[in-house]
């Protein structure tokens, strides 16, 4: 059996950088990806307030609060 955590959960409101811009979204949905060179978490977000503004999301593209997003630009 393989066990896989995650950082965020389905319906977890999340910090984005969507167009350049810091937006906070909400995850969707959750894919685990592996191939012969690499494994990725994939996080489906949404905007809330505009449910156009979704994509997928790298594990390491999402942050919990404002300032953490920040600080990693």
């Amino acid at each position: 059996i393989m066990t896989i955590e995650t950082k965020f959960n389905l319906g977890d409101g999340v910090w984005v950088e969507w167009l350049t811009i810091p937006t906070k979204m909400v995850v969707e949905s959750i894919e685990f990806r592996k191939d012969e060179y690499t494994e990725c978490i994939w996080y489906f977000v949404v905007n809330p307030n505009d449910r156009q503004e979704c994509y997928d999301a790298n594990e390491c593209e999402v942050f919990a609060t404002k300032e953490e997003l920040l600080k990693s630009l």
